[in-house]
């Protein structure tokens, strides 16, 4: 049998226990922890728990984004890139005071780089 990965067994976990609640919550966290256990991958928990919570989030459609900018993004800056998304939209803010202008988007494994840092260094490429 094919081993598992960590976004397989998260998804796994999301199946067993949507819409449960109380004993019958109890009993199917119970028998995918046994599954883990049988599979003996104990060690990989903490990114199987990782896993089910990106894709819970997924799911419910809502989306984490990590806006990285110089200086503090306005409400109306973030408003805007959230159109571009389907879901409700979470934002991290990170003051990058290195960068020059600009923004950079990350989702996931996703990154959006709007910075004029890269932009500088794309013209830098073509002029050379």
């Amino acid at each position: 049998m094919k081993k598992l990965n960590v976004s397989q067994y998260g998804k796994i976990l999301f199946e067993l226990t949507k819409d449960l609640r109380g004993e019958a919550l109890n009993i199917a966290v119970y028998e995918f922890v046994c599954l883990v256990k049988k599979n003996q991958a104990w060690k990989k928990m903490s990114g199987i728990v990782e896993a089910f919570h990106l894709y819970t989030r997924k799911e419910e459609g809502r989306i984490d984004l990590t806006l990285i900018s110089a200086k503090k993004t306005s409400p109306e800056i973030r408003a805007q890139i959230a159109k571009h998304f389907t879901g409700t939209v979470e934002f991290k803010l990170v003051e990058d005071v290195s960068l020059i202008g600009g923004i950079k988007v990350q989702s996931d494994n996703t990154i959006f780089d709007a910075s004029i840092q890269t932009q500088l260094q794309k013209m830098k490429k073509t002029l050379v």
